[in-house]
Order: structure tokens, then C-alpha cells, then sequence
């Protein structure tokens, strides 16, 4: 017989009930809990006769080993549970570790069974926080065949919490209890609260009548607490941490994996109960674990994963919005369920359906203010409507009314974050607003007032920073925040400066990629900075160095379409825009097949996008490839094709030049100036010259429109230092 089936870990019989791991240093909470279960008597008809005797507390019954020797493994072997009282000591502990990791790869995993009793769970993700981690690492990874960690994370265990912001003590001992006797935690905690509402009847009867009134009311009393006890069920303590403080520590860390993890689990618990037996609070609850798996879906790319969440959750919510139509938070949780459905939306360039679900968001935000006009977070809730619509406003070409937008909203957050500068949320709202603030400002033509929005936008980002330097949100939005100064700076000129920006981003983008390299956001805005810095490269003259930047584009857009080909920003600002840049690129250094091979396959990429309802933004890059094909042609000599090309490229060019940033302006004036249309070209140059626009390419395109009507060059325009636009 092996020693397996000797210490019985193939079999059902065990000497214990559970063995108990802790750190010496925490032996009173080990002694408290080995007695509270040890005498703890289930209700008969929830445990069928099972106690749970014995329990075994190693460094009392074996305190003169020094190792987990075979003593140890033998009790480990003969125990059916292993309890782990989960603290920064334990985590520290090396008998812990080892005694846990014994038991994970001799033993079942999921008999594991963890409380906590002092630190934090998985504060070993946050940096700066890893002293207060309370698991051991053991539980945390996978372990390999020297019983040590690897640095593969498992999903994290789901434990009891004996603190007391947590499920107390006694939560903690009824939550063992249940996962050993096999209850569901909430039967056993009602028939225990019976027994004991039943033992304190039995002693206040054999009082005097006198006293029996007064007693009558402290059984109420205490039956209301108890009542309000059981209520903190597992699902509502684990979804309010998951969706509060657990939520913020993997987005600051960006663990879409463990984030995923959790609400999976969470979810799959909800998939066991009858929704129809839930309550509205249960149901509200669910629907948002819902929606933050869609955020997580999406995130990945999956969107139609995460339209199908947000859809789930968008039934859920109206449904009980629609029993209480004047209740606050149903028309929150409603209206925040209409956004994500909307966002899906809007990665899809499905403007109708965006407009639709993002106005009916603004309307339930103004809905809020009016029933509670003081409650900032309704404020709050309104603001995010008016920034919604805005930056449709932006991308359907009325900047004037997308800043308006953007400045009511940023009058808001800007408010509430200056009253509360500690509250990270509200910091990041008011730098969302700043941020798509200066996008308007730039599209205006307000460089300088863009510089100073952008400016203020970073300061933020540079104080949360100060707080967490490995906030993977913020750092996100300080990305961003540098690829658009950078294309400001050479919007005025500065091309040299400009390039530096993006150039001194990739550390950043390359580190966070290092950490997730599942992130599709990074790989998204990593691709895009190596298109802004080829194309950067590329109107300095660096040739050579814009192509490599083209290919490493190229290499990211593919990945991203290989995970889900339906997000059409992929396809068209990634997979086009590396492509086109590669063409711009092998056309500058005179390789012309090569740029006539990256135009083929761009076109392929648009046929792909545009084969059902072509989307919003697509007849930007046909322009574009159309100009290339054009620019080929006249290289080649033929004159007359370059015209015809350009001519069909102008056409579409209209319906877009108030939809387009700058850069796609000058696109369009040398497409003007290849089809002959020299009116459209100088009435279109005069716009940028207007606004003090120097860009590199529109410098060198600028002296073609001078030569066209017979002028010379003069000098620009100095831009405004300060801005005397209102909105």
C-alpha cells in the first residue's frame, strides 16, 4: 500500500475534520477558532448528524518539529480540510507556505478553506502594499514540484473574513462550518440563528410576567440583528469588495486576468440561485458583476462577449427600474447599463445606436439632478452625459458644440475635484474632461488654450502618480494625454520636440505590455504611437527609421485583429494606418513596389471593413490610399491616371473637411492639388494658415499651393498665445 492511500488522500476517510495553519504569531485567533468549531454543534437537520471534530492545530500538537516533517504530512494527509488563518504573518511564514502547498499538490485544492484575520487580500498585486498582503503566496500561485511558487496566479481564494469590517467572527465560523459541512452558509445561518432565538425564548420564559415584556423586546432586537447578519451573504460581501476596493486595486494594477477570475465566480454562484427569488438589491448587484465583465470583454476585444453582458444587464435594470420608476438608484443602475451598451457602439462606429443609448444616458442624469439636484454624484452623472454627446458632436465635425459640451461637463468634475482633491475618481473625471477639451480646442484651432488644457491634465496625472506610480489607469490616460501634446507640438511647428514626446512613450507602453501582454488597450495605443512617430520620422526625413516603426505597427494591428476583426478602429486606424505609413514610407525611399504591396493589402483591409455598413471614418483612409496610388501614378509618369485618381478621391472630400483634424486637411489639399482643383486646395490652405497651422508636411505642401497661384511664401502667421474664442 502506498503512503498515499496510507494517510488516506484517495480516500474518504479522515482522522480530522480540518487542519488548522497558521503563524505563531497569531496562535489566540488559532485557539479561538479550533474551540468555536470544535463545540460548535450543527442544527440536525442542516448537517445530518456531521460535527466537526476533530480539528487539528499543528504547533500545539506537534510543536517540536521544527519542519513540516512527517508528522506533519501524515496529519495533513488525514485531515479533510486544511483551514488557513490568512494574515501578513502567515503570508511570511515558510510553514504556512509549505503547509498549504503540501496540501494543493497532495491533497484537493478546493478543500482549502481561507479566513482572513488581519492585512489585505492580493495587496501583493498594488505596489507598495505588498507588507500588507494577508495570503500566502502558495495560495495565491501554482505551485511546482519543489513545493514552491511559480509565478503563475491562480484565481484567488474566496474567503471568509473574520475582521470586523468583514463577517466578524462568528460570519467566519459559520462560513467554515457550511463549506465543511457541505450547507449552503445561509440555511445554516438561519437555523443557527433559530436555535439560538429558541434558547433565548426558553430562558426568558422561566422569568417573572413582569419581565417577560422587556425580554420579548431584546428577543426582537437581537433577532433584527441577527436578521441583518445573515443578509450580509456571501454574494453581497463578495460583489461590493469585487466591485469596490478589489475593482480599484486591479485597475490600478491592470490584472484584467484576476479581475475576470473573480467575477466569473461570482457569477457562476448567481447562476445556482433563482433569479426570481432574489431581491431587488441581489438582482441590482448582478447586474453589475454583468457589466464588469462586459468592461472586461471589451478591454480584450471581445466585444459581442461584452454586448451580450451589457444586454443581460440592461434587462436586469430596466426590470427594476420599471417596479420603481422614481427610485435614484434604479435610474442609476439603468442608465449606467444603457452606457455600455452604447460604448459597444461606438468601437463599432454604429453612430445611430451610440446616439440613441448615450442621450438616453444624459437624459437619465438629468432625470437624477432634478429629482436630487444637491447630490454630486448626480451632478457627476449628468456631466458624463454632456461629455458623451460631445464627443459625438466632435466626431461628426461640430467642434464648436463638442467644446461647449466638454466645458460644461469639465465645469462639474472641476468643482467637485477641487472640493475633494484626495478622491482619485473625481481627479480622473475632471482629467477625462480636460482631455477631450483640448482635442476640441485643438480642431478650433486653439493651439495654445489645447497646450495649457493638456498641461493641466498632466499635472493631475503627475499627483496620482506621486500617490501610486504603478496606477495602470492613470498611467493609460497619461499616454494619451503625451501622444497628443506631442501632435500639438507639431501642429505649431516644433516637429523635433514633437517626435521626443513620443519617442520618450515607449518605455511606458513596452513596461505595461511586459506586465499584460493580453491588454488590448496598451497594444492598441501602442500601435498608434508607433504610427505618430513613423509618421513623425517621416516628415523629418528619416526615412529608414519611419519604415521600421511601420513594420512594428503592422505586427501590433495584426495581433489586435486576431483577436476580434469586428472593432473597426483596429481596422482602420491600426491595420490602415501602419499600412499606409509603410506605403508613405517605401514611396519616400523610392521603393516603389513595396508601397504598391502595403496599398494592395490596405485595400484589401477596407474592402473587409466596409463588405456590411461601412462605418463612420472609413473614407478617410480611401482618400488617402487614393492619393498614394496617385502620388505612384505620377512618379511613373503617368499624369493623366494621377488626375483621374485624385479627381475620385476629391469627391468624397466635402462631407469631411469639418469632421477632420488638420493633418487630414493637408491630405486633402495635395488631393485637390493632383486632381487640378487649385480653388479647393487654396480655399482649404487659407483655413490652416487662418489658425497658424506649421506641421512639417503642410510647410512643404504649403510652398506647392504658393507656386500653383503664382505667389511666393511668406512668413506664417504667429500663433495666438492666448485665445479669445468662447463657446
Amino acid at each position: 500500500m502506498t503512503s498515499a492511500l496510507r494517510l488516506g488522500i484517495f480516500t474518504d476517510n479522515f482522522r480530522y475534520k480540518a487542519f488548522i495553519s497558521y503563524s505563531w504569531a497569531d496562535r489566540a485567533w488559532s485557539e479561538w477558532f479550533h474551540r468555536a468549531l470544535e463545540t460548535y454543534r450543527p442544527p440536525k437537520e442542516a448537517a445530518d448528524g456531521q460535527t466537526l471534530r476533530p480539528i487539528f492545530k499543528d504547533r500545539e500538537e506537534d510543536a517540536a518539529h521544527a519542519s513540516i516533517g512527517a508528522a506533519i504530512e501524515t496529519a495533513l494527509g488525514d485531515s479533510e480540510f486544511l483551514i488557513v488563518l490568512c494574515s501578513p504573518r502567515s503570508a511570511a511564514s515558510k510553514w504556512v507556505n509549505r503547509e498549504v502547498a503540501w496540501f494543493k499538490t497532495n491533497r484537493d485544492p478546493k478543500k482549502i478553506l481561507a479566513v482572513i484575520i488581519d492585512g489585505e487580500p492580493l495587496a501583493s498585486q498594488v505596489a507598495g502594499r505588498e507588507s500588507q498582503e494577508c495570503f500566502p503566496a502558495t495560495l495565491l500561485y501554482k505551485i511546482n514540484a519543489d513545493l514552491l511558487p511559480t509565478d503563475v496566479l491562480e484565481d484567488p481564494p474566496l474567503a471568509a473574513d473574520a475582521r470586523k469590517v468583514g463577517d466578524g467572527k462568528r460570519g467566519a465560523k459559520l462560513k467554515l462550518a457550511a463549506a465543511m459541512l457541505g450547507v449552503g452558509y445561509d440555511a445554516l445561518a438561519r437555523r443557527d440563528d433559530r436555535r439560538r432565538s429558541k434558547r433565548r425564548r426558553l430562558v426568558m420564559s422561566a422569568m417573572a410576567a413582569s419581565i417577560a415584556v422587556l425580554a420579548g423586546i431584546a428577543i426582537y432586537a437581537l433577532n433584527q440583528r441577527n436578521a441583518a447578519i445573515v443578509a450580509r451573504d456571501d454574494a453581497q460581501g463578495l460583489v461590493e469588495f469585487m466591485l469596490t476596493d478589489l475593482r480599484q486595486r486591479l485597475d490600478a494594477v491592470g490584472r484584467l486576468d484576476v479581475l475576470d477570475a473573480v467575477a466569473k465566480r461570482l457569477l457562476d454562484s448567481y447562476a445556482k440561485e433563482d433569479l426570481l427569488t432574489l431581491d431587488p438589491d441581489a438582482l441590482g448587484r448582478r447586474a453589475r458583476v454583468l457589466m464588469l465583465l462586459g468592461e472586461v470583454d471589451s478591454a480584450r476585444g471581445n466585444l459581442d462577449a461584452a454586448l451580450a453582458r451589457y444586454k443581460e444587464a440592461v434587462a436586469t435594470t430596466e426590470e427594476l427600474l420599471r417596479r420603481n420608476p422614481d427610485d435614484e438608484q434604479r435610474i442609476f443602475d439603468h442608465a449606467q447599463s444603457i452606457y455600455w451598451v452604447g460604448d459597444i457602439a461606438w468601437k463599432r462606429g454604429d453612430i445611430a445606436t451610440v446616439t440613441d443609448y448615450w442621450t438616453q444616458y444624459r437624459d437619465f442624469g438629468a432625470r437624477l439632478v432634478a429629482i436630487n439636484p444637491d447630490k454630486d454624484a448626480w451632478q457627476t452623472e449628468l456631466g458624463y452625459g454632456h461629455r458623451n454627446l460631445a464627443t459625438l458632436a466632435l466626431q461628426e465635425g461640430d467642434a464648436g458644440a463638442a467644446a461647449e459640451g466638454f466645458e460644461r461637463a469639465r465645469d462639474v468634475s472641476q468643482r467637485l475635484a477641487e472640493a475633494d482633491p484626495a478622491d482619485r475618481s473625481l481627479q480622473i473625471i475632471l482629467a477625462d474632461d480636460l482631455a477631450w477639451l483640448a482635442i476640441a480646442q485643438e480642431r478650433l484651432g486653439d493651439f495654445a488654450e489645447a497646450e495649457r488644457t493638456l498641461a493641466t491634465e498632466a499635472a493631475i496625472y503627475a499627483a496620482l502618480l506621486a500617490r501610486d506610480p504603478s496606477d495602470d489607469a492613470i498611467l493609460n490616460r497619461q499616454s494619451v494625454n503625451g501622444r497628443v501634446a506631442a501632435r500639438i507640438a507639431m501642429d505649431v511647428g516644433d516637429a523635433e520636440h514633437g517626435l521626443a514626446m513620443l519617442q520618450a512613450l515607449f518605455d511606458l507602453h513596452e513596461s505595461r505590455l511586459a506586465h499584460d501582454s493580453e491588454n488590448t488597450r496598451w497594444l492598441d495605443y501602442y500601435g498608434l504611437l508607433q504610427i505618430e512617430t513613423g509618421s513623425a520620422l517621416l516628415a523629418l526625413g528619416n526615412h529608414g527609421a519611419a519604415r521600421e516603426m511601420a513594420d512594428g505597427a503592422l505586427a501590433v494591428a495584426r495581433r489586435l485583429r486576431s483577436i476580434d476583426d469586428s472593432v473597426t478602429d483596429w481596422a482602420i486606424d491600426n491595420h490602415c494606418g501602419a499600412l499606409l505609413l509603410a506605403a508613405r514610407a517605401a514611396f519616400a525611399e523610392g521603393d516603389e513596389r513595396a508601397a504598391d504591396a502595403h496599398l494592395d493589402e490596405a485595400e484589401a483591409v477596407i474592402m473587409s471593413v466596409s463588405a456590411g455598413k461601412a462605418p463612420p471614418g472609413l473614407d478617410k483612409p480611401v482618400i488617402r490610399t487614393a492619393l498614394m496610388r496617385a502620388r505612384l501614378a505620377e512618379r511613373a509618369g503617368d499624369s493623366t491616371a494621377a488626375r483621374h485618381l485624385a479627381a475620385d478621391a476629391a469627391a468624397k472630400i466635402d462631407a469631411l473637411i469639418t469632421k477632420s483634424g488638420f493633418e487630414y486637411k493637408t491630405v486633402f489639399i495635395e488631393t485637390y492639388l493632383l486632381a487640378g482643383d487649385m480653388a479647393r486646395a487654396r480655399a482649404l490652405a487659407a483655413v490652416l494658415d487662418a489658425v497658424g497651422y506649421r506641421h512639417a508636411d503642410w510647410v512643404t505642401l504649403r510652398k506647392q499651393v504658393l507656386r500653383s497661384q503664382g505667389g511666393v511664401e511668406t512668413a506664417a502667421r504667429p500663433i495666438r498665445q492666448t485665445s479669445d474664442r468662447r463657446y
